[in-house]
């Protein structure tokens, strides 16, 4: 916290509740994310181990603002297939994309709704 302090920085936002659906902190209602894939390697995160905590701790200690973020309606990562979405298929829900379709017979485009696709 003291480097990002130095760099000028007076405020950071924490997402305590990505899009996967796990939350970086020990919750009551959701599942505690303990490892994520990236490209370079997977990542752990020991479960006893409390981020929040942490962050609260060390932004008092250096005189920094902390913004906390949550996904609320995010139970899933659609990419990985992961998360309590997956485990629970009453949660999910539809997504309708639109796409862009182009008629040769007018001269503007519109949107039209492809199939459904589950999420």
């Amino acid at each position: 916290m003291a480097k990002i302090k130095a760099t000028g920085f007076n405020t950071i936002v924490f997402e305590v509740k990505p899009i996967v659906g796990y939350t970086l902190y020990p919750s009551r209602y959701a599942p505690k994310l303990t490892e994520w894939v990236r490209p370079w390697g997977t990542q752990t995160l020991p479960i006893e181990f409390d981020p929040l905590k942490e962050f609260v701790t060390q932004t008092k200690l250096q005189g920094i603002g902390l913004l906390v973020n949550m996904n609320v309606f995010a139970e899933g990562h659609r990419d990985f297939k992961l998360g309590p979405g997956y485990d629970n298929p009453a949660w999910q829900t539809i997504l309708y994309e639109p796409g862009l379709r182009i008629r040769r017979a007018v001269s503007y485009t519109h949107l039209t709704l492809p199939t459904k696709r589950i999420v």
